[in-house]
């Protein structure tokens, strides 16, 4: 990664930072479907660069992982003892425990991480992981418009005199690994018809258009449905719109969403406890996404039925984290209020940003109240890991500068399928905390 992002940065220097398609790209992007909280997504012109070498790696780290977290998942369903380590409604474990008759317990995730500074110009990761985003995870297609887009430009051609560069379609690979698992399942039909479900105001349209196509260039009927145009017979799960039966739904709808919405989802719940049709992702996907997930990778009752190997990893690679309730050891919530840049606290539940605050982007008395005030409210204390800085070009700016990085893998049946990434200067990276997407091509030497 580390040379090849120098040898773009030499060929972006010697195109004068490829303004002519730089501009372009932006203004592309801009009149596009491709939005952030419902604004052109803003991002890097400098991309990431993979090498055989480093998806290797993460394919390592991601068959490490997936054992694990699927370890975890099954143990959650068999053993009530277990499930009380999560604190789960009583409505969630419903969802989580409801049948699912494929093996694969993750089908699509992305796995957000902080890379060490220290040795990755060697080629050397180091890294612990920020977040699991497994229940709806999306993003998909901003990372493969912009890759197309900077692949246009003229730093691209200079530097593919020494590279072979693409970029890495995690839509098409993620369709070809949900209809693998979909036909794993005993309940699959030989033509089955596909659902992307979500609530229409809260769906990434970008996202699921695009994989309505990939699935339709495989041969399977897919469209849209809103979850609440889904209706249920007892046998057949159908979109009311036009009385198409549903054979498969990809699930794009977070189950916080259907905690909140119970009763607007109750025709696919109710189809999916009948065995009626094939969720691929499961509600189960819930236990991994839960920042709990971090709490229980560190407890002994999971090390109990791990792996040395798999215990090795935990410690080296999940950052600690702690229910923020009373019963918190006094000597962590000291370390915590007297160190605040070192740590960050995150709601229990929940997907992007929401109501994550890190240490170092608020005052001494700020942080102490936010820990006051949050106290016994559902959410945790985590350990801060200090993200690696690259050099990225905020393809609106002219100036290269060295951005905090969080990586995220997408991972589609424990394989690598793409990446997503962002970089921002404050403790959250996130957009709306002014961080930008940083897109990933791959990258083969030619000779």
């Amino acid at each position: 990664m580390y040379i090849e992002n120098q040898a773009f940065i030499d060929s972006l220097n010697k195109t004068g930072l490829d303004e002519n398609n730089r501009g372009k790209s932006v203004e592309y992007i801009k009149n596009s479907d491709i939005l952030a909280h419902g604004k052109p997504v803003p991002f890097s012109y400098i991309p990431l660069f993979i090498n055989d070498n480093d998806l290797e790696f993460f394919n390592e780290i991601l068959k490490i992982l997936q054992g694990i977290l699927g370890k975890i998942t099954n143990r959650y369903i068999i053993d009530e003892e277990y499930r009380k380590i999560f604190g789960f409604s009583k409505d969630l474990e419903r969802l989580i425990c409801l049948p699912c008759n494929y093996e694969e317990v993750i089908p699509v995730g992305r796995y957000d991480m902080f890379i060490s500074p220290e040795n990755v110009d060697k080629g050397l990761w180091d890294f612990k992981f920020c977040e699991f985003n497994t229940d709806g995870s999306g993003g998909m297609s901003r990372d493969l418009e912009i890759s197309n887009l900077i692949l246009k430009g003229e730093a691209v051609k200079l530097m593919s005199k020494e590279y072979k560069l693409f970029c890495m379609d995690s839509i098409s690979f993620i369709t070809k690994k949900l209809l693998q698992v979909y036909f794993s399942d005993k309940n699959a039909v030989d033509t089955p018809n596909f659902a992307i479900v979500d609530f229409r105001e809260e769906g990434v349209m970008s996202d699921f258009n695009r994989f309505i196509e990939c699935f339709k260039k495989a041969g399977i009927n897919a469209k849209f449905v809103d979850v609440r145009d889904l209706e249920f017979d007892g046998e057949r799960l159908t979109d009311k719109t036009d009385g198409r039966v549903i054979h498969g739904i990809y699930r794009r709808l977070v189950t916080g969403e259907i905690l909140k919405r119970m009763d607007e989802c109750e025709n696919l719940i109710k189809a999916v406890e009948a065995e009626k049709v094939v969720l691929l992702g499961h509600f189960r996907t819930s236990i991994a996404h839960s920042k709990i997930i971090n709490i229980a990778l560190h407890h002994k009752k999971t090390k109990a039925f791990l792996t040395d190997e798999e215990i090795d990893f935990i410690n080296l690679h999940i950052p600690k984290t702690y229910y923020l309730r009373d019963d918190l050891e006094k000597h962590i919530l000291k370390e915590a209020l007297e160190n605040k840049d070192l740590w960050i606290v995150k709601p229990e539940e929940g997907f992007g940003s929401m109501g994550v605050c890190a240490g170092m982007d608020v005052s001494k008395d700020e942080w102490e109240g936010i820990l006051r005030k949050n106290m016994n409210s559902f959410y945790v204390l985590q350990e801060f890991v200090k993200p690696l800085k690259m050099p990225l070009l905020s393809a609106k700016e002219k100036i290269i500068k060295e951005w905090p990085l969080m990586l995220g893998v997408y991972q589609a049946a424990g394989e690598v399928a793409g990446f997503y990434s962002r970089a921002g200067f404050e403790g959250v990276i996130d957009f709306s905390h002014d961080g930008i997407c940083v897109t990933t091509l791959k990258a083969d030497r030619k000779y």
